[in-house]
């Protein structure tokens, strides 16, 4: 059995469920009858981390996903047998954050020593690299995350999540004597957020973490990053991405004050927010000329090309290799909870790429999975599968 929550809820249910591998959950089970499944619960236990039934020892490589066939499955419905030997490695690698976000739901953010009470509060899964990994996954991706969490209940259950979500754990490691990233998010009754970071164990990541996986890097056709773990490692996963002739998709988040230009001649797509990118550049992008302007400053610094994310008004694309600046507007929706939006469409847009899709195409398509996520509360819990977004997501 899996535990299956987005969220450490006071009652830990464990499901066995009867469906014909089904990678939405963490094991795939033969079927034995229509609709046949055991429930188990079990009372709070705090403190401690409830481990799953160990998987048998030979599964079968959906994206990272274990499964398994008992050896009294019925002949009606073979599965087959496969040797961990021949997974294909990871085509998307992220390199990156994993934290625990703690949201609270208010009606407008709190005045400097101001208390206000919530309207409601959840925890789950965040940090951005695990976001993007995640979405990648949901999206039909096979990714793999390479990065740091605290040798802690949190830092275990987010490993898991990964397992449940369709993302190859192997390379994040636990760390003695650091706790989860965690992430503290106030959402206002319109959607928007502010968010406060305590980055913990992902600070504990050095470049001999890159090293220990450039084998893994360098087989990928996509890498992406975030700023959200020292620069120096995220630049050491751009020259090691760029070494094996991947793509490099730095997503600069949280960006504080301008990068080293030789940071963007490492990006094939760096891909800011707003906010984002006039930290970079110091110059305003209240207006989408503004925005376009901007874009063409971020590639004058050598990115070959520059994504500005631009929430309800979509995004601008500038180019190397052109001179205009193309404008993909969003798709117009009631946002519920911006919080991961971004990461949704950055995971959103690494998948198209992958799959061969134009650059716009691409572009479109992660907007309308990002329009999909705000509709909805959390981070991770929000974001699509493909089977969610149907023909609008191509």
């Amino acid at each position: 059995a899996e535990y299956m929550g987005d969220s450490f809820e006071s009652l830990y249910c464990f499901f066995a469920m009867a469906f014909h591998g089904n990678p939405s959950f963490g094991y795939g089970l033969p079927t034995y009858g229509q609709g046949a499944f055991i429930v188990a619960a079990l009372p709070p236990v705090y403190g401690h981390h409830i481990s799953p039934v160990p998987a048998p020892a030979h599964p079968a490589p959906h994206p990272y996903h274990r499964m398994w066939t008992p050896a009294h499955a019925p002949a009606s419905a073979p599965q087959a047998q496969a040797d961990p030997a021949v997974v294909p490695p990871a085509e998307l690698v992220v390199v990156g954050s994993c934290m625990i976000d703690l949201v609270w739901y208010v009606d407008r953010l709190p005045k400097l020593g101001e208390t206000l009470h919530a309207r409601s509060f959840e925890q789950g899964f965040g940090g951005k690299g695990a976001n993007q990994a995640v979405q990648m996954a949901l999206l039909g991706g096979r990714v793999a995350m390479v990065g740091r969490v605290g040798d802690d209940a949190f830092g275990r259950e987010t490993k898991r999540n990964f397992v449940t979500r369709g993302v190859d754990d192997s390379m994040v490691a636990l760390t003695a004597g650091s706790a989860t990233g965690m992430a503290e998010i106030n959402v206002t009754a319109d959607g928007a957020n502010a968010i406060v970071i305590g980055a913990n164990a992902n600070l504990a990541m050095t470049t001999a973490d890159v090293a220990s996986h450039a084998a893994a890097i360098r087989q990928a056709k996509t890498v992406v990053m975030q700023l959200e773990v020292p620069l120096e490692v995220t630049v050491e996963a751009m020259r090691t991405a760029r070494s094996g002739g991947a793509v490099v998709i730095l997503n600069p988040a949280p960006a504080s004050g301008p990068l080293p230009d030789d940071v963007f001649e490492l990006c094939d797509y760096v891909m800011p927010n707003e906010t984002e990118a006039e930290a970079l550049t110091g110059s305003p992008v209240s207006t989408l000329e503004q925005a376009e302007a901007v874009a063409r400053a971020l590639v004058a610094k050598g990115a070959r090309n520059a994504v500005i994310t631009l929430g309800e008004r979509g995004c601008v694309w500038a180019r190397a290799d052109a001179a205009d600046v193309v404008h993909v507007p969003a798709q117009r929706v009631v946002a519920v909870d911006t919080t991961g939006a971004g990461d949704c469409f950055v995971g959103a847009f690494a998948v198209g790429l992958t799959r061969g899709k134009g650059i716009r195409e691409a572009l479109e398509n992660a907007s309308v999975a990002a329009a999909w996520s705000v509709q909805r509360r959390g981070t991770q819990s929000s974001f699509p599968r493909h089977s969610d977004l149907g023909a609008a997501f191509s």
